[in-house]
């Protein structure tokens, strides 16, 4: 059904009875709407690179850790089968050296952590794609504004509840401050969903009002030379 039809229109009267929106909020509704974009605009890209920095972090730190433990456990196997392969004062380092790394794998677990800490982003990517639905659609009437804000309203009420749903397992405030660091310098104003998306639309149109300037500047000196 095409947005602007009889059918949306009945639907929009339904919601705005069903969520009860105030005088208020339907003289103001553009105002409500821009706002309520803005807020899920930076929520969601926030928290998409937060967990993208986390991942990263974990996924840094497990592949190592893996891998020694790996070599390790294979240096004592190949010990424990040709007893010449070592010295002893090696072999007990070497022990030690896995038994601390074997440790620390156990209690931290960084591959559970990276494993969570995707599913987590795979998430965040689909509350990404709902807002850029919302955001992309018809933006010209008062219907169009109505319909955003309540879509708006209910992708923010699923997003904080999915919030919620994280354990405080998954909270790391090393990962944290790398974050907050990173926002304040490689990520200065691309910390939001749709920074990136809005510097390509900026490029492009910059690109096609540069080449429509250019033709017309050719055409006025064709025009001048045939004159």
């Amino acid at each position: 059904m095409p947005e602007g039809s009889s059918n949306d229109n009945i639907n929009i009267e339904e919601e705005i009875n069903e969520q009860n929106l105030t005088i208020r909020e339907m003289t103001n509704i553009k105002d409500l709407m821009e706002n309520l974009e803005s807020k899920l605009d930076g929520e969601i890209g926030n928290m998409w690179w937060k967990i993208y920095i986390a991942s990263a972090f974990w996924s840094n730190i497990s592949t190592p850790i893996n891998l020694s433990i790996t070599l390790l456990s294979a240096i004592t196997a190949g010990q424990a089968t040709t007893s010449t392969m070592l010295s002893k004062n090696v072999f007990v380092k070497v022990s030690v050296a896995s038994l601390l790394i074997s440790t620390l794998n156990t209690f931290f677990r960084p591959h559970n952590q990276y494993i969570s800490n995707i599913d987590i982003l795979k998430k965040v990517n689909e509350f990404g794609y709902e807002f850029e639905i919302i955001y992309y659609s018809k933006n010209t009437e008062s219907t169009d504004f109505i319909r955003r804000y309540l879509s708006y309203k209910k992708l923010m009420i699923k997003f904080h509840r999915f919030k919620n749903t994280i354990s405080p397992e998954q909270q790391n405030y090393f990962t944290d401050l790398i974050y907050y660091i990173s926002i304040k310098s490689c990520l200065r104003n691309d910390d939001k969903w749709l920074d990136i998306d809005k510097k390509y639309i900026d490029d492009e149109t910059n690109s096609d009002n540069n080449d429509t300037n250019t033709n017309t500047n050719n055409n006025t000196n064709n025009n001048d030379q045939n004159v």
